[in-house]
């Protein structure tokens, strides 16, 4: 997910965080995903360790790597061809 998608500094994700995700469209927003753990930010020290994972490759723009199933990872990307997708960052009550 790039990380445009974000209405805070990108330095405040870090690995474990927690993000909500919702989807703007045309003439509605709805929330898409809650509760959503981010593996990972690409561009901004992107190491995440385990399962043979070494790091998304640097880039000028940040990517955000989220953790989610294949029916979360499908809605989400029909989201994102109808519209616009966004991050909420969780409080610590919120988890």
């Amino acid at each position: 997910m790039p990380a445009g998608a974000v209405s805070f500094p990108v330095s405040e994700l870090s690995e474990g965080t927690r993000v909500d995700v919702i989807a703007v469209g045309k003439q509605a927003t709805r929330p898409l995903l809650e509760n959503v753990e981010v593996l990972g930010v690409s561009g901004k020290k992107s190491t995440v360790s385990g399962d043979n994972y070494v790091g998304a490759a640097q880039s000028e723009d940040p990517c955000i790597l989220l953790q989610l199933t294949c029916d979360e990872a499908c809605r989400l990307a029909l989201a994102e061809e109808e519209g616009k997708v966004e991050l909420i960052l969780r409080t610590a009550q919120r988890i």
